[in-house]
């Protein structure tokens, strides 16, 4: 049995997922345990800074990660050089917010007069966050998936003895449970980062005009991606202050959905780094393959939803019924954005990043009008409403990717 366990995981593509599971699993555990060893009062300032963690992270992902893949095999050394150098100055930028006492930044995530402590934590952690995301997606481009297992098992026993650390020492400074969830466990991951920022960064090797189409495209690509996060997020934001105990447990439930999205982003680099525009018939095989997957995952999906929300409702009888509501109407919008974003992602591969764009912007706009100026005294309603309302560009870019897919595959047929 353990041979066969072994031999297993020597497979990439099953390695690269049971990574990916147990570094969603340590995350979920801080979700689950925190509220049972923080006092409240403490736990509702950290949870929604958590988020926001989650939430920078995802913003400062410029788009560099796809556009490695796409260009890597052109030139590997200048592509890497390049790569390094805009994750480099995106670091000083971040550190720069870190040091810049109440900058408007901190004013938009309603993070003011968090402390200078707490705010050094905070940017440190989206600084860790992001160099975990940018390694991960450089070993994803080399097809060395074993380094996200080799990563994921210490981050995840690091973090079981920071949540032992925790509960038994009673810490309440949320800048110290950030270092210890977010910053100790990766010290790894900084390492290997700083070795190959010298490994392959060369000034003289910056080679103009591959520097600008890959920024170009990364920049959009970090376009849709910001969107669509801003427009994830704008509710959450927009109600804080409004009503406490909702917005507790939109941004506790909303740490299942990162996990998710984690989870999604990081299957979604792996497809990326293995389908091209140039091979029609495997981009239709992926397809296929979804179609037949659609029935098993609703079905797997909803029965997660209400695992997780019954869960919920029994280990924390003290959020009422508010709790499992949000969390089985957030885990089912994430569930089927993650599904279609399996389609979508081919808007990446077939360079239809202007149609996600625009479709992504109508997203913001329309979830601004409802977030800003439409408040309904039912929150709930309100809340489900909005939730809803962003899967729809979700949907319409599928059906729009799959129409541009079976155009060409004709197209292809009639040249032949």
């Amino acid at each position: 049995m353990t041979a066969r366990i072994i031999q297993l995981l020597k497979k990439d593509a099953i390695c690269f997922f049971m990574a990916n599971i147990l570094f969603s699993v340590s995350t979920m555990i801080i979700n689950i345990l925190l509220p049972k060893i923080l006092p409240t009062v403490v736990f509702t300032d950290f949870i929604y800074i958590f988020q926001m963690v989650f939430f920078l992270t995802t913003v400062f992902q410029i788009g560099l990660v796809v556009g490695l893949y796409h260009f890597i095999e052109q030139d590997r050394q200048k592509t890497l050089n390049i790569y390094y150098l805009s994750v480099g100055s995106l670091m000083i930028l971040l550190l720069a917010f870190a040091l810049w006492p109440d900058n408007p930044l901190l004013s938009a995530l309603n993070l003011n007069g968090i402390g200078r402590g707490q705010q050094m934590a905070f940017f440190a952690s989206v600084i860790v966050s992001e160099i975990f995301l940018y390694n991960k997606g450089k070993n994803v481009a080399d097809k060395d998936y074993r380094y996200m297992m080799r990563i994921s098992v210490t981050v995840f026993l690091f973090r079981m003895i920071a949540l032992a650390v925790i509960g038994l020492t009673h810490i309440t400074d949320i800048s110290l449970i950030l270092a210890l969830v977010f910053i100790i466990p990766f010290v790894q991951d900084i390492r290997d980062f700083v070795v190959n920022s010298c490994r392959y960064v060369r000034l003289g090797l910056v080679s103009g005009n591959l520097l600008q189409q890959l920024l170009a495209y990364s920049l959009k690509v970090w376009v849709i991606g910001a969107l669509f996060i801003i427009s994830d997020k704008m509710f959450l934001i927009s109600t804080k202050g409004l009503d406490v105990l909702f917005t507790t447990a939109l941004a506790f439930c909303s740490g299942f959905v990162g996990i998710i999205s984690l989870f999604n982003s990081s299957f979604t680099n792996y497809f990326m780094s293995n389908l091209s525009s140039s091979r029609i018939d495997e981009i239709r095989r992926h397809i296929n393959r979804l179609f037949k997957l659609a029935p098993l995952y609703v079905l797997m999906l909803l029965v997660v939803c209400g695992l997780v929300s019954g869960g919920i409702f029994l280990t924390y009888p003290n959020m009422g019924m508010i709790a499992p509501m949000v969390a089985f109407i957030i885990l089912l919008r994430t569930g089927l954005i993650s599904y279609l974003g399996m389609f979508s992602l081919l808007t990446k591969v077939m360079d239809m990043l202007n149609i996600e764009i625009a479709l992504n912007v109508c997203r913001v706009v329309w979830t601004a009008v409802l977030c800003y100026m439409w408040q309904p005294e039912n929150i709930l309603i309100w809340f489900t409403i909005v939730t809803f309302m962003i899967l729809l560009p979700e949907l319409l870019l599928t059906i729009i990717t799959i129409k541009r897919v079976n155009t060409q595959a004709k197209q292809l047929v009639t040249i032949q």
